[in-house]
């Protein structure tokens, strides 16, 4: 029997299907038996539909709203974001975003702002609470006619005139949630996962500076047989997660990188740029979370935040 060659479109679906199973199964705990989803997953699963119009798959789960992957949290990161939060286990260290969890790193005395993170994500998010207007915008005859006449917002809604009348002046609590990270997160939309090695071969061998009592420039082995200069790009101060570029290291150069780096210039300004940036980010004691080949400079520069 003759077989019909694949098509390029029969290809490109199977690498597509592959490259699912490979995410879905690497994010389970170690140990955990292969998934393989059903035809239901197929046509439910956010992940598949992203991989399948050409996206690039996010590193981690990225956070939910009303139990759907909320992407655009971490693809507009900096945009004001409406959310509807839950405090009742703010006491425990956690709120509920959208029904999602997320962890509170920082807290305002007031109880009307917080820093917060969501899953393994090393990025801190500001969550603030503002006062706005109940009716942001009223019709010009409010105060003409009957009481009782109903009129039409701009987005189908009906109110009664005695209703805005009557609550002209209220004003309503809304929550926003925007991110407040110095670490760009562009990395990890343009970046390329790398894996990681032992965290003990990130165990500084030579550390030449040091800020706020961790290394920023340090000598360290994270691959066999290739010694790295990691020099420290932006640290988190509420998820306290550095973000590190790694070069090969130059004795003779050395000197000048570190001028450069006292001088508070942007380690991929000095550096000698590769094709692909070698990225690590550690946790505050060093342990290593994730590592990255970044192919654009822009997106690991610090961002400056309030």
């Amino acid at each position: 029997m003759t077989r019909q060659p694949l098509s390029p479109h029969d290809k490109a679906l199977i690498l597509q299907a592959v490259t699912w199973l490979r995410i879905v199964n690497d994010a389970r705990p170690a140990g955990s038996p292969p998934v393989y989803p059903g035809a239901a997953d197929i046509e439910s699963s956010a992940l598949f539909k992203r991989i399948r119009a050409g996206l690039t798959p996010m590193p981690w789960a990225p956070p939910k709203r009303h139990g759907q992957p909320a992407y655009d949290l971490i693809e507009n990161a900096r945009g004001r974001h409406a959310v509807g939060v839950d405090r009742s286990d703010a006491d425990g260290g956690t709120l509920r975003l959208d029904g999602a969890e997320w962890r509170i790193l920082d807290a305002d005395p007031d109880g009307r702002g917080f820093h917060v993170a969501y899953g393994q994500w090393p990025l801190a998010f500001r969550l603030e609470a503002r006062e706005s207007p109940r009716w942001p915008v009223l019709p010009d005859d409010i105060d003409r006619g009957d009481a009782k006449e109903v009129v039409r917002f701009h987005d189908g809604r009906l109110a009664s005139k005695d209703l805005l009348r009557r609550t002209r002046d209220e004003t309503v609590t809304e929550w926003w949630l925007t991110c407040a990270s110095p670490l760009d997160e562009q990395l990890y939309l343009l970046g390329q996962v790398l894996p990681l090695a032992p965290s003990e071969t990130f165990r500084p061998q030579v550390v030449h500076r040091e800020r706020d009592g961790r290394p920023a420039v340090f000598d360290c082995q994270p691959f066999r047989g290739q010694p790295l200069a990691l020099f420290a790009i932006a640290v988190d101060p509420w998820t306290r997660v550095g973000r590190y570029v790694g070069v090969a290291p130059d004795t003779d150069a050395m000197p000048r990188w570190l001028d450069e780096y006292d001088a508070g210039r942007a380690p991929c300004d000095f550096l000698p740029a590769p094709a692909n940036w070698h990225v690590f980010e550690l946790a505050a004691d060093g342990t290593p979370l994730s590592a990255w080949s970044a192919p654009r400079a822009d997106a690991l520069r610090p961002l400056t935040v309030e």
